[in-house]
């Protein structure tokens, strides 16, 4: 056998050990790359089921978030017209209080005028009732004078006539001072009182009008001591007229004097004056001279 046959088988030899290397080295790494496909195929058929789960979670979160999403939109829209309704209950209520505020600044005002009028009113009523007490000292010291005056008549029968004209000029006088009463008290706002006995005063006497020219004489129809007024039996036709003085009286006692102050045909009407402690009533004369 020559030498290059030899060598020939040589590297036959070789080459069919490294052929067989090769297939020993593919035939295990084909054996691994199967198990690694199969377990790679696993691992992605266990990814596309865990992927179709977490698409149809967010599916389904998708679809749970719209539906929070309207419910959310819906109880917004609901709040902004719950806060457009307050708003407008607000904006009334603070109209509602403007309204009030001003109320309350006119009753402020109305108050304190009303406070002022009840301090002069009372300063008034202060003075009146000063000279209200002034005028009952002088009935006291009057009413003395007058006793002392009947105790003299009774004593001097003489000069009865003359102290009877004496005391009917002392009851003018009175007279006077009672309308001066009245007017201010009317002034000032207030209603005559209750009539109380209105005494002589110790001033200078004034003539009476003269009345005794005509003598009238009727009854009392009507009465209303609240507000010192009467009507009576007489009118124009009689004689009657307007601050015409009548003397009213009850059998031989004197009870006050009626001044008119509206005359009508048949009937008058005017207030009392000098009124004593009985009170005028229905039926009690009336007459222009005693």
């Amino acid at each position: 056998m020559s030498t290059l046959t030899k060598i020939l088988i040589v590297l036959l030899t070789i080459s069919s050990i490294f052929l067989c290397g090769i297939v020993v080295t593919y035939v295990g790494s084909a054996t691994n790359y199967k198990e690694q496909f199969i377990s790679r195929k696993s691992d992605i058929d266990s990814l596309k089921v865990k992927n179709d789960n977490l698409t149809k979670q967010i599916n389904d979160t998708m679809g749970n978030r719209d539906q929070e999403v309207a419910k959310l939109n819906s109880t917004i829209e609901l709040l902004r017209n719950e806060i457009t309704s307050k708003d407008n209950e607000l904006i009334a209520v603070k109209r509602e209080r403007d309204v009030a505020q001003q109320r309350r600044n006119n009753y402020e005002a109305i108050i304190a005028d009303n406070m002022e009028t009840i301090e002069l009113n009372n300063k008034l009523r202060v003075d009146a009732e000063a000279k209200v007490t002034q005028l009952i000292e002088q009935q006291t010291s009057d009413q003395g004078r007058i006793q002392e005056m009947e105790e003299g008549l009774m004593a001097k029968n003489a000069t009865i006539d003359l102290l009877e004209s004496e005391k009917k000029q002392l009851a003018e006088e009175k007279t006077q001072l009672q309308n001066q009463l009245d007017n201010y008290l009317r002034q000032v706002g207030k209603a005559a009182g209750t009539p109380v006995t209105v005494t002589s005063v110790a001033d200078k006497a004034k003539i009476a009008p003269a009345v005794r020219d005509i003598s009238v004489e009727g009854q009392i129809n009507e009465v209303n001591l609240q507000d010192s007024l009467a009507s009576i039996s007489v009118g124009s036709a009689d004689g009657v007229k307007e601050n015409m003085r009548f003397h009213v009286t009850r059998g031989q006692k004197f009870i006050c004097d009626i001044v008119i102050s509206q005359v009508d045909t048949d009937i008058a009407s005017g207030y009392f004056e000098l009124i004593g402690e009985d009170r005028p009533r229905t039926g009690d004369i009336v007459k222009t001279n005693f």
